[in-house]
């Protein structure tokens, strides 16, 4: 599917699937469609040979792939034996054939169209004109080798579409072809660049490759609709976010708005409210709660809000949907606001010098920050108060984490502009705080006291309602043993605090024994600490960029030992640089108290390989400070043992 979607959004409070803007095509199948056919992903099989020719015309471009592929090893035969392709109402299948050839390159049979499955489209949305043509192969052999060319014509609403370049398998050879943009055509080569070349030739391009390397998504990584090597390419005159604004303000024009209806509800629901930041609060909080979130990928509709008025009646809409109603309630109280579309979710990110709409996949409201009258902390950025109707939670003190920091295209008629939206790292927080005694044989007993604010807190408020309390338990415990190995759980408790910012607390009365090891003057413990930073080794031999959740953790341990027990040597050690900070305080300035405190920090979300010795330094403390022993030495042993080491 070239045509872009609004709203597939990885909130993890609505559910919906992250594969987002442009996830269905021919070959996009293998990086995508196939989580939701539930295709193994383990790929081994060989592209032998892959072509993708484009032929462009003003409002439609016919789209030509070929490809052959060998069978190597028996988990190839379940990988390929259902091939699937995405159509739509703007993608109608011309021709396609499919074969299955032996060892030597002869025919053993031809898979007739008459055989193929149809299925529904691929997602969770409620209304689409998507399905899927599935291609059966029966009987496959190692050995043998799969021949498919596939021809669709694909009339796009703004002339724009991206060509995977990367598979989840090795590509021997690759050749891509575009023909008919003319002067008009711009292009981009996203990803590894040196893997490919590329020519203008006349009025179109070529784009080859050899021995393509097979696209694995690791750990900390982009997800595939943005980390995938990509060909991006647009045939519009404008070339500039400014015109993509206008293009979507004219695609958007004839959408009925029922100015008295809004009027009538937007009048009720602000009425004896004296600011304007009361009042912003109030329109977003009805559209959050009482329109119910369903996507809506039909035709235009992929990017066309529905009329207000409908929106209203029916009580249900997409992000789109949602957008445009509350930018019509809060004009007709007289403060100004526009949709913003972005691509939202973390590992997502589009390409902003490349302007076109099929990035986005999903939209938000931007209000003026003049007018809403915000408070200090509120997502401002650029003069504008971004907030989304979409988010089940919180208010309008906190923007999703999804869509923070991201790029955002404003659409204004008085000029559309891509802005970058706020992001909240004081929002984004979790902190893990274990209080209590040591007995005289080093075992700890007290309370554990667990909290998360921001987009991390959602999952824990959403599940807690929706299933048994041993399954939280069960959570509680696992993050409980990952900083105290071994610890018991006496008893435990958990609320939604219910601020403005989601939030999430779990207590509990927690035993561990032998917290404390070893002997008089020679006793130490490990204090485990929450992480956000990858392993060092993640990082090795990697060109990949690593994304990185945003926010905080701090891990306080404070535990009161037995009188007469030394306390550990005072220390500070932190690592600072434009990733993040890493910090750990050792003290006991209180008399039998040892109190340790570890926070770390991330500032930026999306690492390029140029950044990865600063984020290595931060993961080398991190997990060098798991592995450290903290030493309850008393003075008396350390100037002994420094006496006897320089003797």
């Amino acid at each position: 599917m070239r045509l872009g979607r609004l709203c597939r959004k990885s909130f993890p409070d609505q559910g919906i699937s992250r594969l987002g803007v442009l996830l269905a095509g021919l070959l996009v199948v293998q990086l995508l469609i196939i989580e939701f056919l539930g295709i193994s992903t383990s790929f081994a099989a060989t592209v032998e040979y892959r072509t993708v020719t484009l032929e462009l015309q003003a409002a439609s471009y016919l789209e030509t792939e070929e490809l052959q592929v060998r069978l190597d090893r028996e988990g190839d035969l379940e990988s390929w034996d259902r091939y699937p392709i995405y159509l739509d109402d703007h993608i109608k299948l011309e021709e396609v054939k499919a074969e299955v050839l032996d060892a030597s390159g002869g025919v053993l049979e031809r898979v007739p169209r008459r055989r193929f499955e149809t299925s529904d489209s691929p997602g969770s949305s409620l209304y689409s004109s998507g399905k899927l043509e599935v291609i059966p192969f029966a009987k496959l052999k190692v050995g043998q080798r799969l021949r498919i060319r596939v021809v669709t014509r694909n009339h796009s609403l703004f002339p724009a579409t991206w060509i995977p370049l990367a598979m989840e398998d090795e590509q021997l050879r690759l050749q891509v072809q575009v023909r008919g943009g003319g002067e008009r055509l711009r292009w981009h080569l996203r990803g590894d660049s040196g893997a490919f070349r590329a020519q203008q030739t006349g009025d179109g391009l070529e784009v080859t490759g050899e021995g393509v390397a097979g696209f694995e998504r690791g750990a900390f990584a982009p997800s595939s609709g943005s980390g995938v090597p990509a060909l991006q390419l647009s045939w519009d005159e404008g070339g500039t976010w400014a015109a993509v604004g206008d293009w979507y303000l004219d695609l958007t024009a004839g959408v009925p708005r029922n100015r008295s209806e809004l009027k009538s509800v937007a009048n009720r629901l602000t009425e004896g409210l004296s600011s304007n930041r009361q009042k912003v609060e109030a329109l977003s909080t009805y559209v959050k709660s009482k329109v119910r979130y369903e996507a809506v990928e039909i035709g235009a509709g992929r990017l066309v809000p529905s009329p207000s008025s409908e929106v209203l009646n029916r009580g249900w809409g997409d992000c789109k949907d949602k957008a445009e109603l509350l930018v019509g309630l809060l004009g007709e109280i007289g403060i100004p606001s526009h949709i913003a579309l972005l691509r939202a979710g973390r590992g997502e990110r589009i390409e902003p010098n490349f302007p076109s709409p099929y990035q986005f996949n999903h939209a938000i409201v931007a209000v003026s920050a003049r007018a809403a009258e915000p408070e200090a902390d509120d997502p401002v950025s650029e003069g504008l108060l971004f907030v989304d109707p979409t988010s089940a939670w919180g208010e309008i003190d906190w923007l999703h984490s999804a869509s923070q920091g991201h790029h955002a295209l404003v659409v204004d008629p008085a000029g559309s502009r891509l802005v970058r939206t706020p992001e909240q790292l004081e929002a984004e927080n979790s902190r893990l705080a274990i209080d209590g005694e040591v007995d005289d044989f080093g075992g700890f007993s007290g309370k554990l006291t667990f909290r998360v604010d921001g987009n991390r807190a959602i999952p824990w408020i959403r599940d807690v309602a929706s299933r048994p309390r041993e399954a939280t338990l069960s959570d509680f415990l696992s993050i409980v043993h990952w900083v105290a190995p071994g610890a018991k759980m006496m008893q435990a408790g958990w609320k939604d605090l219910e601020t403005a910012v989601p939030g999430f607390i779990l207590q509990g009365d927690m035993r561990l024994p032998d917290a404390i090891r070893g002997e008089a003057g020679r006793r130490w413990l490990r204090a485990a600490a929450l992480g956000r930073f990858p392993k060092p080794s993640v990082l090795d031999e990697r060109s990949q960029p690593v994304v990185l959740r945003l926010g905080s953790s701090t891990t306080h341990w404070r535990l009161r030992v037995p009188e007469g027990w030394c306390p550990p040597v005072d220390s500070l050690e932190e690592v600072s640089n434009e990733v993040g900070r890493f910090s750990r305080r050792i003290s006991s300035s209180q008399a039998g108290v040892v109190d340790i405190q570890q926070t770390v920090t991330v500032e930026q979300a999306w690492v390029e390989e140029e950044q990865f010795q600063s984020l290595k330094e931060l993961a080398l403390a991190e997990a060098r400070s798991k592995q450290r022993r903290i030493r309850l030495r008393c003075i008396s042993d350390v100037s002994a043992a420094s006496n006897s080491s320089t003797r």
